[in-house]
């Protein structure tokens, strides 16, 4: 009886086969004439198992023409060590007794085949010889990995029988190539190419490989992905198929960063609480570049005072989620004003820095007081990377404040009757623009500049809408037609002293300013003349006794 028996020496059995009644039962359903194949349960040859002898067994049993088995692997697979480990048995006019050969390199028996991937291993026997009888180890082919292999690769077996009464059988023992369960998770793409906010160009894929680095096709976990620094990532989770996990599945893995040129690394960790975690792995560091979609005033320019100065504006170049772009750039802002005023200083185009455009001296001088104002921002370089011209930017609705420093008559005291009226003054609070303060609203008090006299009658009055206008005050001369000027002053702000005005007194009263006194006679006889030794004198006075030199 001829018998081919497969079998493993070890945990794993390489196959099984099994004949009976004289059919060969395996995958690849070969029959052998007049013989039979024993063997163990029926194993795929499992990748990773190190060192795991799989013995071959072929008995011819009979004197024969040269019998030949082959065995060839696939690529990945690698054969460490392979022999004869029997020495052939002739049964009668033997001749030589046969050789192993490696890809067609003819080796000695019991030769150690060497380590490579992609073997085939022939073992070919002379006329008459046998390998012996039973299950005893035949040759023995001792497996390794050096190489990673596609799961589901096969080895195959082929017999090439020329003995009388044998049917040549081909792949009687094909196996399938099954990785042993994860132990590593892997970064198989690395990420790259991430502008922030939009989906990196290249997108991670995780691989769970087991100890020789051959994919567990069984992974299917959910792999998620973390970083540390301070952007945040999107679309970070992605279930393993096949032991596979591509983040360009679907939207693909998002980074937004916090910072333009923002270095992070992806950490790669399957802690779902099932089965046993893996350990975490971190990919290459990867350096997100912000790229500016639109400008941003980021600071307003605001507390305008006409004509002097404002909260300058800040105008940066950003991307969608308002994060700087710093890259070096070369784009210039021009800013115009829509109000009723204008932009009387500073300079209005400024070449952005690092992605910022500072203006350091713009003034705005208004046409009147709490005037509304809105500033438009334009990127219009064309020739730039950046151009926005099209969407041009507003600042908020602002309010230019005239702020007084100065206070004007806008009318002259005049027409000033001593003790009695005088033209009332009027005083607007105006900036050095001559613009009206319209929300002035600190006292302003009148006192005599230059003259003898005095005021009286209400002095001191506080402006209603940035103007002052007195009813009541008078001014008393201590003379008739005496020159004299009012000084305004309040708070802070310069004073203003008005036109010389001359006071006129007015008589209401005749006063006997001095007596007579003193009667003589003339010539001795009062009868004949009256004179007055001291002559009386009458003057002309107002309420106040002060003497009307006009009369």
């Amino acid at each position: 009886m001829r018998k081919i028996n497969f079998s493993k020496l070890g945990v794993l059995a390489l196959a099984v086969v099994l004949i009976f009644g004289g059919v060969f039962i395996h995958n690849a359903r070969a029959t052998v004439s007049g013989g039979s194949i024993t063997g163990n349960a029926a194993a795929d040859l499992v990748v990773g198992a190190a060192n795991a002898d799989y013995n071959v067994s072929f008995d011819t049993n009979v004197a024969a023409t040269a019998t030949t088995i082959t065995l060839t692997f696939p690529a990945g697979y690698t054969i460490t060590d392979g022999s004869l480990g029997t020495s052939a048995v002739c049964n009668s006019g033997c001749g030589t007794s046969g050789f192993i050969s490696v890809n067609g390199v003819n080796r000695s028996l019991d030769s150690v085949v060497g380590s490579a991937a992609g073997r085939t291993i022939t073992l070919t026997l002379g006329i008459a010889y046998d390998l012996g009888t039973g299950t005893g180890t035949v040759f023995r082919v001792v497996t390794g990995i050096t190489n990673p292999t596609t799961s589901g690769a096969t080895g195959t077996f082929t017999i090439d029988n020329d003995a009388v009464g044998e049917v040549e059988q081909s792949g009687i023992a094909a196996v399938t190539l099954t990785p042993d369960t994860a132990t590593v998770l892997v970064v198989t793409g690395q990420p790259s190419g991430s502008v922030s906010g939009i989906a990196l160009t290249g997108q991670p894929i995780v691989t769970a490989q087991d100890q020789y680095g051959n994919t567990d096709t069984n992974f299917t976990e959910t792999i998620t992905l973390t970083e540390a620094s301070d952007g945040t990532l999107t679309n970070a989770t992605e279930a393993a198929v096949a032991g596979v996990a591509d983040f360009s599945v679907g939207d693909g893995l998002i980074y937004t960063a916090s910072a333009d040129q923002e270095a992070f690394v992806l950490t790669a960790d399957d802690d779902s609480g099932v089965g046993t975690d893996l350990s975490s792995v971190a990919a290459n560091s990867v350096t997100s570049d912000v790229v500016a979609t639109k400008i941003l005033v980021t600071t307003q320019p605001s507390t305008i005072v006409s004509g002097v100065s404002m909260t300058q504006p800040v105008v940066k170049y950003v991307d969608a989620q308002d994060t700087l772009d710093t890259v070096a750039r070369t784009d210039i802002v021009t800013v115009t004003e829509n109000g009723n005023g204008s932009i009387s200083a500073g300079t209005v185009a400024i070449t952005a820095t690092s992605g910022v455009a500072i203006y350091t001296d713009l003034v705005y001088t208004a046409l009147a007081d709490q005037e509304a104002v809105t500033f438009t921002f334009t990127d219009d370089v064309a020739a730039n990377p950046s151009n926005f011209s099209a969407a041009p930017v507003n600042s908020d609705a602002l309010t230019a404040d005239v702020v007084a420093t100065i206070l004007v008559y806008t009318t002259q005291p005049a027409a000033s009757v001593s003790g009695v009226s005088m033209t009332q003054p009027v005083l607007e609070a105006r900036d050095a623009g001559g613009l009206k303060d319209t929300d002035y609203i600190t006292d302003v008090v009148l006192t005599v500049g230059t003259g003898a006299g005095s005021l009286s009658g209400t002095t001191t009055l506080a402006p209603v809408a940035g103007v002052v206008t007195f009813t009541n005050v008078v001014y008393t001369a201590t003379a008739d037609q005496q020159a004299f000027t009012i000084v305004a002053a309040s708070g802070s702000i310069t004073s203003a002293t008005s036109d010389s005005v001359t006071s006129d007194v007015v008589a209401t009263v005749i006063a006997l300013t001095t007596a007579p006194a003193d009667v003589a006679a003339t010539n001795g006889d009062v009868r004949n003349a009256i004179v007055f030794a001291t002559q009386p004198v009458v003057t002309y006075r107002d309420a106040n006794g002060t003497t009307d030199t006009g009369i």
